[in-house]
Parts: structure tokens; C-alpha cells; sequence
């Protein structure tokens, strides 16, 4: 009776670490500073940016000539945001 549950515990658990897993597989809007930092030097180096949105099944892919490129510090004190052209940006997108 003991095995059974552990087992069931066990198959629950790896089901919910994959369930959690895949939810923030496509999201970066909000980094820690090192990443953001690290996005904003590879974007001042690139100086254009290719907008696509894999989930919206759309195939249609936007460029954008990149002027300003910061990174700032959003509501929460330990995320970070990257902003291009003054507009926040989802790095899984681009």
C-alpha cells in the first residue's frame, strides 16, 4: 500500500514539474539584471530586432531599426525589464 502511493506521488510530481515547466518555457518580459544587461549589449551590437510571436500562429515577422535601447528596473526590485524605442519587450519574441 506504501509503494503505490509513493509511486503515485512521484508520477504526480513529475507531471506538475512538467506542467510548470512548459507555463514559463515562452516568457521573458521580466529578467534579472544580468540577463537584461546582457540583451542590451547584444542589441546596441545588432542595432535591428526581429518582432515574431510563435504562440499567436502567426508567421508574419517584423523588423525594427533599434534607436534607444535601455534596461530598467521594473515594480518589483529584483526583475529587470529591457525597453527598445521606449517600449517594453518580451526577449522570447524577438
Amino acid at each position: 500500500m506504501t509503494k503505490v502511493l509513493l509511486r503515485k506521488s512521484v508520477l504526480i510530481a513529475i507531471f506538475c514539474f512538467v506542467l510548470v515547466s512548459s507555463v514559463f518555457a515562452d516568457a521573458a518580459m521580466y529578467v534579472t539584471k544580468p540577463q537584461a544587461d546582457s540583451a542590451v549589449s547584444v542589441l546596441n551590437i545588432t542595432k535591428r530586432l526581429r518582432h515574431f510571436c510563435a504562440p499567436c500562429q502567426n508567421s508574419v515577422v517584423k523588423d525594427e531599426q533599434i534607436i534607444t535601447v535601455i534596461a530598467a528596473q521594473s515594480d518589483e526590485a529584483t526583475l529587470w525589464t529591457v525597453l527598445v524605442n521606449g517600449i517594453r519587450i518580451d526577449l522570447a519574441y524577438v
